[in-house]
């Protein structure tokens, strides 16, 4: 069966590692795909380098336009994708060569909507990856959205998943904010009644310093907001998951809080969207968080802090689901 993937690579300012990627892609073994790369408003030679790949891969589209955020650039890839499948690959990260046509076999042979394939966190002298799950294998629609909450081995991330376009095309990116992932993912899983996972990694997620996702920073907010609408989206069509994604929520905010109080002159918009955010949901928190110790501390600074110091300090000895493979040892250079 021949059935097409339209790969979507948003650029914008990666002209050290363009190249990287794009030579992955058109080294993708076994199956026929379009390539789509959309230029977002780069100021340095990306487009340059999108036009000279264009001429020598007559299934390769350019698209050039002004910058509008990585929203914009994916969903303008969506609109001309003519492939059955999307897949998403960041133009700062690269493929292994089998990794389209094994995410495409599985998706066919599995009746799956979307496939997901393992990653590395591709740091400058190692690769980490997360294995929590061993075997392939796949998930109802219920079952991949509570995976999802967990954010363990079911992350928000769009890259490195295959998905049927027909689903893609009725869910675009929410326009204007950072991590638009948390804001999609759970509308694009609430429409796949079949969702696959293959844990080989395939995808290499290059860790930069200067990473949005890797810095405190207000753009963090963005993916607050992301879970606040998640929470409501949870309550009306799951909502008997709406207590673990409450619980999510309230973590991930806590942990940002802890971190922004060590230094609120730099990190005043985030202490004071969570004043009003704990607000809003104190009834929830009240009703889904009344058997944490955590929560019961929150209102006591110093209690808190010394509990967070020892729950640190006994994760370091839980059970780690990651492994290190450093780069002389890698099977793919």
């Amino acid at each position: 069966m021949n059935v097409s993937v339209s790969i979507i690579v948003p650029v914008y300012n990666v002209e050290p590692y363009l190249k990287q990627c794009l030579d992955s892609v058109y080294s993708q073994q076994g199956q026929a795909f379009e390539v789509i790369l959309v230029d977002d408003g780069s100021t340095d030679n990306s487009g340059k380098i999108c036009d000279l790949y264009a001429e020598t891969h007559n299934n390769t589209t350019v698209i050039h336009q002004e910058n509008g955020g990585l929203s914009d650039a994916r969903n303008a890839g969506i609109k001309i994708a003519q492939g059955e499948y999307i897949y998403f690959l960041d133009s700062d990260d690269w493929l292994a060569p089998n990794a389209i046509s094994s995410l495409l076999d599985f998706a066919i042979d599995n009746n799956c909507d979307i496939v997901q394939g393992g990653f590395f966190y591709a740091y400058s002298d190692r690769r980490t990856y997360n294995n929590t799950i061993t075997t392939p294998l796949t998930l109802s629609r219920e079952q991949a959205m509570e995976a999802l909450i967990k954010n363990d081995f079911l992350k928000n991330f769009a890259w490195g998943k295959l998905f049927k376009a027909s689903i893609i095309k009725k869910a675009p990116f929410k326009k204007g904010v950072f991590f638009e992932d948390s804001y999609w993912k759970h509308l694009v899983i609430d429409q796949a009644p079949t969702y696959g996972i293959i844990p080989t990694p395939f995808y290499y997620y290059r860790q930069r310093n200067d990473s949005i996702s890797g810095t405190l920073s207000p753009k963090i907010i963005d993916l607050l907001k992301g879970y606040e609408d998640r929470i409501l989206f949870i309550g009306n069509n799951y909502p008997n998951l709406l207590g673990l994604m409450v619980k999510q929520y309230w973590n991930l905010c806590s942990n940002m809080l802890h971190t922004a109080k060590s230094n609120p002159e730099n990190h005043k918009e985030i202490l004071q969207y969570w004043e009003t955010a704990s607000n809003r949901h104190k009834p929830l928190f009240d009703k889904y968080m009344s058997n944490s110790l955590r929560y019961k501390l929150m209102s006591h600074s110093c209690a808190y802090s010394i509990f967070n110091i020892f729950d640190r300090l006994i994760n370091r000895f839980r059970k780690q689901h990651f492994i290190t493979v450093h780069y002389e040892n890698s099977p793919i250079q």
